[in-house]
């Protein structure tokens, strides 16, 4: 059971016994305040009754008219008094008995007497039967006014009795109340002393434990409560840090081997950025001495077809034209490979220029080949951008050169836009041609890469490869997106 369970369940306990308490308290108070109440009532009918009685024997001894009407006064009072709310309940509650109807039975005795004595009492005129007659009669009346003492007497006596009980009662249902009291707060004293204080100070011994250096320590309590959760928590915590300190030393090796493993790999960096270099060199060196023997064959072959016209049948004629087309396709694949070395070999001094002005260049180179397609080329507001004017010329001369080549049926329609977004600005190039499936959204980009063959649409297939290049060279990327027979769209990023 948790702690603040338990807690609500002693405080619960200690509000529940403090209520009985307080219940028998008032009970036995309001009982004792009961039996003081009827004690004075049963003075005040005792004072009346003897007050009845005196003039009973008034009357007996003088037999005064005055008399007996004081009597009857005092009676009728007496019978009043027996009969109001307030004494009815106490006869029926403290048993008074049969008072009522005794003193019932003496106003009748007394009646009687009274017919019976008439104006004379006991004068020497009356007969002896009518003397005992009275004599009977008194003798009636004082017994039933014994009785009536008696029973009040009794009465008075029984209530006393109760009073001394009640207050007996009283003074054990103190003495209890007391012992429960100090029981429980005893109790609740070893409770908090066993589930809070004694697990507390084994918690702080703990503590003190693995501070001076034991990582091997465990407190172990199992409990259930606040405090037991606490030391599985406390346990938890150190064998995390026994892992960790164990494994420090791991960690420091680890460290260590990385920072190996980071030098290896800048020492690789560098090899690798060394052997790109030269292989750029080499591709720039052999493709640039490729071009010699390759203008031979394509000039010794034309020179060939020319002199030895009609003298050749129609197969050598075709296969000349296969050597001189060959030759020539072979050119234009070294010019666009030395094209792309060129791009990764030459510096890039960067300067601020206007994308618009370096669109009109680009356009003006392209005129002839826009007049001839009847291409239309439009454009938003370009930004000034910290660039290389001419390779970011050369880019927009692929991507609209591109948009014009890969027409359909419609002329082709290009237009370039430009958003700022957060340290970037992104240029797109739409057009309206024949699109690409998007699954080559990717290879478009690599060197060679062709989605058609070169009887449909002339080219090398370096021509996107170069744009990545020079995107990349100006800390961009690029790229494109497209659906067959609804144009496509090239984006690039360049930083603001």
């Amino acid at each position: 059971m948790r702690i603040r369970s338990r807690v609500k369940l002693a405080f619960g306990i200690t509000i529940g016994v403090v209520l009985i308490y307080s219940a028998f308290t008032v009970f036995i108070d309001r009982s004792v305040t009961a039996r003081y109440g009827d004690l004075g009532s049963a003075s005040e009918i005792r004072r009346n009754f003897f007050k009845l009685r005196a003039i009973t024997t008034d009357y007996f001894l003088y037999h005064t008219e005055r008399a007996q009407k004081q009597w009857w006064s005092v009676y009728d009072d007496f019978q009043r008094l027996l009969n109001t709310p307030e004494y009815e309940a106490f006869q029926t509650k403290h048993r008074l008995g049969n008072i009522g109807d005794k003193l019932q039975e003496m106003g009748k005795a007394f009646s009687k007497l009274t017919a019976a004595m008439g104006d004379k009492g006991l004068s020497e005129t009356a007969t002896a039967e009518n003397k005992e007659y009275q004599n009977r009669l008194i003798t009636q009346i004082m017994l039933t006014a014994r009785e009536i003492v008696l029973s009040l007497d009794k009465l008075s006596e029984n209530l006393n009795e109760e009073v001394v009980s009640l207050r007996r009662q009283a003074s054990l249902l103190d003495i209890l109340s007391l012992l429960i009291l100090v029981g429980f707060i005893t109790a609740n004293s070893i409770f908090l002393i066993r589930s809070v204080v004694n697990p507390v100070l084994k918690l702080h011994e703990g503590a003190e434990i693995i501070g001076a250096g034991n990582l091997d320590y465990k407190v172990g309590m199992a409990g259930r409560d606040e405090i037991g959760q606490l030391s599985q928590a406390f346990d938890r915590m150190t064998a995390n840090l026994q892992q960790v300190t164990v494994s420090r030393d791991e960690l420091a090796r680890e460290v260590e081997g990385r920072k190996q493993v980071e030098a290896q790999l800048k020492t690789a960096v560098l090899d690798l950025e060394r052997s790109n270099r030269d292989l750029e060199e080499f591709a720039y060196i052999s493709s640039h001495d490729l071009q010699e023997p390759l203008r031979k064959i394509a000039n010794f072959s034309d020179m060939l077809v020319h002199q030895y016209q009609g003298r050749l049948d129609e197969r050598a004629e075709r296969y000349f034209g296969y050597i001189t087309d060959g030759a020539k396709r072979m050119q234009t694949l070294i010019n666009d490979l030395l094209s792309y070395s060129r791009v990764g070999r030459a510096e890039m001094p960067r300067v601020p220029a206007s994308l618009e002005d370096i669109l009109k260049g680009t356009l003006s180179d392209l005129q002839a080949l826009i007049q001839e397609s009847g291409a239309e080329i439009s454009h938003d507001p370009l930004p000034n951008l910290q660039i290389n004017p001419h390779q970011v010329g050369q880019l927009l001369q692929n991507l609209i050169g591109n948009g014009i080549k890969f027409h359909g049926h419609q002329s082709p329609r290009i237009h370039l836009a430009a958003r700022q977004e957060g340290q970037e600005w992104v240029i797109s190039v739409r057009d309206n041609g024949i699109g690409f499936d998007p699954q080559y959204a990717e290879g478009i980009f690599k060197v060679f890469k062709r989605l058609h063959a070169k009887e449909e649409y002339p080219g090398t297939g370096i021509g996107l490869a170069v744009c990545k290049k020079i995107v990349e060279r100006h800390g961009g990327r690029i790229w494109a997106e497209s659906e067959p027979g609804h144009g496509a769209t090239f984006y690039f990023t360049i930083p603001a």
